[in-house]
């Protein structure tokens, strides 16, 4: 029996942890590329972040969320509360909470990654000016199909063998930058949004609830009595702490800056599962409802606009969502 938040996210790690299988996708330069890296980071930040990457990568993103809570909040967190990086096989993240009352958010190293091959591939699109070095199966990829081949290469490779491996791309200095703050920002968010679950008490009738659903797991962790509009407030809660967090910090305080993390989040989720489930609302409605709810309509119709190349009735049920939202605001006024 756990007596300590600490103690329970032990124990999660430990049962939801997966070996990945096999697999003919190791890459000895990329390795030494990254291991070089590495010493370098551990040279400059200690051995904890050769021990941990992921996880001493993701204790600035607690720190961040941590920011946009009162004092008192951020009390009963540290008391409560437990954060940490498992390999799951899944790509979720996700808070549970245990008998004794005890919680633990748990971020899968699936999610981590797959958000950061997700952005190197977006914002290099395998371009040779863009990048340092691409493995061979993306490159003869990228050669015979384009770079929507290789977004679906590392897509299934998920979905085979619980980790998005291949596709790897090391993109130049000025766009590894980028792709770090936005990898950065949107875990933050990913933690503020199960933070958001914690203070909406979703969890005092269920023992666990996530950011979204993974396509990989044949049974989902998440409580699927879990209604849409659980989600859309956890988001809104969670949001809230994200933009304090960044705007007590100085990080950013505009809509566009804001949201842009979690845009690209979203977008990584709707790659993996473009679709509303029991549990989970689409990945855009989510993203547009966070941004009419904390900025306003105008908000939302600009990061709708970043959607207008797709299909002509996605952008026009989008369109519709956001009209709904602002009968419902108007009917409450």
């Amino acid at each position: 029996m756990c007596n300590s938040p600490d103690e329970f996210l032990a124990e999660l790690k430990k049962l939801n942890w997966r070996s990945i299988p096999d697999h003919p996708y190791y890459d000895s330069e990329y390795q030494r590329v990254t291991l070089t890296k590495l010493k370098k980071y551990g040279e400059k930040y200690g051995f904890a972040f050769v021990d941990d990457p992921l996880g001493f990568a993701l204790k600035p993103c607690i720190d961040k969320a941590f920011r946009g809570l009162s004092s008192e909040d951020l009390r009963t967190v540290n008391e409560k509360v437990a954060i940490g990086v498992a390999q799951t096989g899944d790509i979720n993240a996700t808070v549970y909470r245990s008998e004794r009352g005890h919680y633990a958010i748990l971020l899968n190293r699936g999610l981590m990654i797959f958000l950061n091959k997700f952005l190197k591939l977006s914002l290099t699109q395998g371009l040779p000016e863009k990048t340092i070095y691409i493995d061979k199966e993306a490159k003869e990829l990228l050669e015979k199909d384009g770079i929507s081949a290789v977004f679906e290469f590392i897509r299934g490779n998920y979905l085979k063998y619980g980790e998005p491996l291949g596709g790897k791309v090391l993109p130049i200095p000025e766009i590894e930058t980028k792709v770090a703050s936005l990898l950065h920002y949107g875990e933050n968010f990913a933690v503020c949004h199960e933070l958001g679950h914690f203070f909406n008490g979703d969890l005092e009738e269920s023992f666990s609830s996530g950011l979204f659903t993974s396509p990989a797991s044949g049974i989902s962790k998440i409580n699927h009595s879990y209604e849409h509009k659980i989600e859309f407030l956890a988001d809104l809660s969670g949001y809230e702490i994200y933009r304090k967090g960044c705007c007590q910090g100085g990080d950013m305080d505009e809509h566009t800056s804001l949201i842009a993390p979690i845009s690209t989040l979203f977008d990584a989720i709707g790659f993996l599962d473009d679709s509303e489930n029991p549990s989970h609302p689409h990945p855009i409605h989510r993203l547009l409802n966070i941004a009419y709810y904390a900025h306003g309509k105008e908000a939302a119709n600009f990061w709708l606009k970043t959607y207008e190349g797709f299909s002509n009735d996605f952008v026009q049920k989008m369109r519709e969502f956001i009209e709904e939202l602002d009968k419902n605001q108007q009917a409450h006024r």
